[in-house]
């Protein structure tokens, strides 16, 4: 049975027309929607977190600013869970102030 999942979400993903916002809630197996996210949009990995045991991975496009989050669960499972435009990505300061006595200790 999963085999058969694979294989229709993968041809969905592969030759239909869609776009994230379509997938918004529905979850394929991990590899194809990199896949797809990587091929259809030439969106890759930006940032990622942890949040109660599964991954968040914001991919993003610099060219067309477009962005998608996808929710990574330990089975091998992947979910867009948000996905938008006008993608703007913050250079961080070259120097990040650390408040006195809050700094490591050397």
């Amino acid at each position: 049975m999963r085999t058969f999942f694979t294989i229709v979400a993968a041809a969905f993903l592969l030759f239909a027309p869609v776009n994230a916002q379509m997938l918004r809630g529905q979850c394929v197996e991990s590899d194809i929607l990199k896949k797809w996210l990587a091929e259809k949009h030439a969106e890759y990995p930006i940032v990622s977190g942890m949040v109660q045991g599964y991954v968040f991975v914001v991919y993003g496009n610099d060219k067309t600013r477009t962005w998608t989050i996808v929710q990574f669960s330990a089975i091998g499972i992947a979910c867009v869970t948000a996905d938008g435009n006008a993608l703007n990505r913050f250079k961080p300061p070259a120097v990040i102030p650390v408040p006195k006595g809050k700094g490591r200790k050397a």
